[in-house]
């Protein structure tokens, strides 16, 4: 039986009246500490550590996924490495690490009876012909929108770390059920 544990951590950047609005910093250069916490969390509440994570990591502009590689992914790796080195946790972890985007520029509609364009189903992952060739992405349609255009989410998927038996099907069907709890859309 597969158990589910979701962790975030935000930073209280509300307004207050008659003061600004701080300024965050896009590209996160603590999270070490932040994944420790959350995979002690799961164990504790499991009473095992967790064998697979996922991490939907929001974007930030077209084009920063390469510093995300180079400076946040690396600390899950160490998150994972010094509890272990710890005696903390002793199994493997394995994680996908995506970028998930909804600032782009794609459209999508289906054709359907002559010339009349429709918005397509909730749920469609678009993998192919519009992709790119160099790296693992996909497009969803997570909700049924207004008539029109429909406006996908791109997930850009920048490491898989040792996750036997993956299946990119099981992650589209993960990621289409867990749109429903982003309240951000």
């Amino acid at each position: 039986m597969a158990k589910y544990f979701v962790s975030s951590a935000t930073k209280d950047n509300i307004a207050k009246p008659g003061k600004r609005k701080k300024r965050l910093v896009d590209i996160t250069f603590e999270l070490e500490p932040l994944f420790q916490k959350a995979i002690l969390k799961f164990k504790e509440i499991n009473k095992i550590a967790p064998q697979r994570i996922i991490v939907y990591r929001d974007s930030i502009s077209e084009g920063q996924n390469d510093i995300i590689l180079r400076k946040e992914v690396p600390q899950l790796d160490q998150a994972i490495q010094k509890l272990k080195d710890a005696g903390t946790i002793s199994e493997n972890i394995s994680y996908i690490y995506m970028v998930a985007n909804k600032k782009i520029e794609q459209r999508f509609c289906e054709k359907a009876g002559g010339e009349r364009l429709f918005n397509p189903k909730q749920g469609l992952v678009i993998e192919e012909t519009i992709t790119r060739p160099d790296r693992f992405e996909f497009y969803l349609i997570p909700h049924t929108g207004p008539t029109g255009l429909q406006c996908p989410m791109r997930y850009d998927v920048i490491k898989i770390e040792d996750w036997d038996g993956f299946n990119p099907k099981d992650l589209y069907d993960l990621t289409f059920n867990l749109s429903f709890g982003f309240f951000n859309y």
